[in-house]
C-alpha cells in the first residue's frame, strides 16, 4: 500500500513523540579502533542490538 498521503501526520506523531521520550533505540558502541573487527563479526552474526558503532576517539561535545 502507499502512505505517501499519511506523511504528514507521521511526522507530526513522530516529533512529538521524541520530544516526550516515547521513542527509544538500541544500539551496540565497542571501544577503540582494535575492537572493529571483532565489531564487524558480531554485526554479521547478528550479535548486535540495532546499529552496531565503533567509538575510536573521545566524544567532542
Amino acid at each position: 500500500s502507499d502512505f505517501a498521503a499519511r506523511y504528514p501526520d507521521f511526522i507530526s506523531d513522530m516529533t512529538k513523540w521524541f520530544g516526550e521520550g516515547r521513542i527509544k533505540h538500541r544500539e551496540t558502541v565497542d571501544e577503540g579502533l582494535a575492537n572493529a573487527p571483532k565489531a564487524f563479526m558480531g554485526l554479521l552474526r547478528g550479535d548486535n542490538f540495532g546499529k552496531q558503532l565503533v567509538r575510536i576517539g573521545p566524544d567532542k561535545a
